[in-house]
């Protein structure tokens, strides 16, 4: 089936499909999905092929002239010298039967017999002098051009090393197969109705082209999980695993952040709501137990000596206090007092 662009009278375009009968049918462009490579006129690609023929044209060349050298038992040609004069027919019938007896690898290595002082003298250039490796590896770098692959995807790995060989791989994913994904995308989500393009769209997924070693992925799994945004679940699909339910869908963070979704009031729960209201009441407890022995005390006057002890959980409110965790209710009448008791002395009236 042949296919040909042409302009209507309108004008539009218009593709013209010969189809295997001879016959021809015309399709409005509208009906016809063309993905366009490069393009000297909008219209039809250009073919890699015919635009890098010599390329292309060489190395057939040298294939095929490898197949012949080889075929002749890797021998150039040359001349079989007679003395004397021969007429056509004793010349071909004598060119026929040194081929047939020495020509080919059937006939590799064989004896030749030269009889009334012919002599065999080669005529062909050695293939060293033609530079014939270098050009042969020449002809697969512009194959490789002309279709934007890595050497080593073709068999040449003489530039290929273990530390370049992967990005070479990605290089090929992004530069010569995510342009055509690109295109067919394009071209794809253009034929979808604008009520479909609301939930629906193209996309190819070449994620399994830049899969990385065993190594690689477990280090980005672990800097996922870590910093919450995968899952136990998600990390086991990516390696075709089987899920472990529920629990395996939970997203963490590190510790000093909490658990995914957490509260602050969640974090310190076991904080207690109003330290500084405890401390008051050991510190009544403590100096009732100084004042047991019934003497009269001007409350307003006399001083108590706070013990160490009782200095340290004060100390321990007030840093409660200056991080935000003493809860509500605290003055700064009572921020006073406190920071006098953690000096180690108070008055009678303030217990």
């Amino acid at each position: 089936m042949d296919v040909a662009t042409e302009a209507d009278p309108v004008p539009n375009l218009v593709y013209v499909v010969q189809t295997h009968d001879g016959g021809q049918r015309v399709y409005p462009a509208d009906d016809i999905l063309h993905i366009r490579g490069l393009s000297s006129d909008g219209l039809m690609g250009l073919s890699p092929i015919a635009v890098h023929r010599d390329a292309v044209g060489l190395e057939q060349a040298e294939r095929e002239f490898a197949g012949r050298f080889f075929g002749n038992n890797g021998r150039p040609g040359g001349v079989l010298k007679v003395a004397g004069r021969l007429s056509n027919d004793a010349a071909v019938r004598l060119k026929q039967s040194w081929e047939s007896a020495h020509r080919g690898l059937d006939n590799a290595h064989r004896v030749a017999v030269l009889e009334e002082g012919i002599e065999w003298q080669s005529m062909g250039m050695p293939l060293q002098d033609a530079q014939f490796v270098e050009q042969r590896r020449f002809s697969i770098e512009e194959i490789a051009r002309i279709f934007r692959v890595p050497l080593h995807l073709m068999g040449d790995l003489q530039r290929a090393t273990y530390s370049n060989i992967e990005h070479q791989s990605i290089e090929f994913v992004v530069h010569t197969i995510r342009p055509w994904c690109v295109r067919l995308e394009q071209s794809f989500n253009s034929l979808l109705y604008p009520s479909e393009r609301q939930g629906l769209y193209i996309e190819h997924s070449v994620d399994a082209l830049l899969r990385g070693d065993i190594k690689s992925r477990y280090d980005a799994y672990a800097v996922g999980r870590q910093w919450g945004w995968l899952s136990v679940n998600e990390i086991r699909s990516f390696e075709n695993l089987n899920g472990v339910g529920t629990d395996g869908d939970s997203l963490i963070q590190p510790l000093n952040f909490g658990t995914m979704g957490a509260t602050p009031t969640d974090v310190v729960a076991s904080t207690p709501a109003q330290p500084s209201a405890g401390a008051r009441a050991i510190i009544r407890e403590v100096s009732t137990r100084m004042l047991e022995d019934g003497e009269a005390w001007d409350i307003e006057e006399r001083a108590i000596e706070v013990p160490e002890w009782m200095r340290t959980n004060v100390r321990r409110g007030l840093a409660w206090y200056e991080d935000g965790l003493a809860g509500e209710g605290v003055t700064a009448q009572t921020v006073r007092e406190a920071r006098q008791l953690s000096a180690g002395s108070c008055s009678d009236a303030k217990v």
